[in-house]
């Protein structure tokens, strides 16, 4: 695991993200609003599941997507291998 401290060009942000598995965006609506979606929106058009929390409108977008929500206080296990079940081989 690496952590970027940096904004990324938009070239080396879409390596980075090609190369995920599964992202988990663990989302607090109160201090994000609604800024986090255009992650969620890009690893799903390059066809990487998402495990979201449950009870935000990223659960909605999960509904039609291969987004997994999450609800709060569950164990993640589950959630993280339902996302990765919808990996292609």
């Amino acid at each position: 695991m690496v952590l970027i401290e940096e904004a990324l060009d938009p070239h080396a942000y879409i390596a980075l993200l090609a190369n995920a598995d599964l992202l988990l965006l663990p989302y607090d609506g109160a201090v994000y609003g609604t800024r986090s979606g255009g992650i969620l929106a890009e690893s799903l058009a390059l066809g990487i599941p998402a495990v979201v929390p449950a009870g935000c409108w990223m659960e909605d977008f999960a509904r039609t997507s291969r987004a997994v929500a999450s609800p709060s206080g569950r164990p993640l296990g589950p959630c993280l291998a339902e996302a990765l079940n919808s990996l292609p081989a």
